[in-house]
């Protein structure tokens, strides 16, 4: 089986913004299913199956807008787009995050400390495809029960290994001594 036969397509909704753009053309040559939208916010593509929206933040521009206009002008949209959606990411994308790139993106995490919003730096428009494919895969209903079920079995294996190792420290014995009283006997 093919890489491009394990991928999913999904139904996007992509705002009429980004019909231009590199990541318009990466999603259509992937072969998902795009649906042109002027109602949403602007840069901004929701996978509907999975109930989750993406904002495409570019943040060297963001820097200039920043230095000029304030921090208040930036996280508007991000307040909005935050209101709008349950379960939404930015995606904060430039070729390089360089030190004023870093403050821009800590600065707008602290404003919006306690929202429901998720920042991913990505470098291009591929990085911002796969992250959005791979949190929309992983936030499917079908896939989020097998991801919450594997999590829950890992989780009750280390709980157990923790107690087994700590009854073993209680009682004096080294791992490697209980090893061998259980080949022994």
């Amino acid at each position: 089986m093919s890489k491009k036969e394990e991928t999913p397509k999904w139904p996007i909704i992509v705002n009429q913004s980004l019909t231009d753009s590199e990541i318009y053309r990466i999603l259509q040559k992937h072969g998902h299913k795009l649906r042109v939208s002027s109602g949403t916010l602007a840069d901004t593509c929701i996978y509907p199956l999975s109930s989750v929206a993406f904002l495409l933040f570019l943040l060297q521009e963001a820097v200039n807008e920043w230095q000029t206009k304030g921090l208040k002008a930036i996280t508007s949209r991000m307040l909005k787009f935050a209101e709008i959606h349950k379960q939404c990411y930015v995606l904060a994308s430039a070729p390089i995050h360089g030190r004023q790139e870093q403050k821009l993106l800590t600065a707008i995490e602290k404003q919006l400390l306690g929202r429901n919003i998720a920042f991913l730096p990505v470098h291009n428009s591929a990085d911002c495809v796969e992250s959005m494919v791979t949190i929309a895969k992983v936030t499917c209903m079908p896939l989020r029960a097998v991801v919450r079920e594997r999590f829950d079995v890992m989780r009750r294996r280390q709980i157990t290994e923790d107690t087994i190792l700590s009854i073993i420290a209680q009682t004096g014995m080294t791992e490697h001594g209980k090893l061998h009283e259980c080949i022994c006997c």
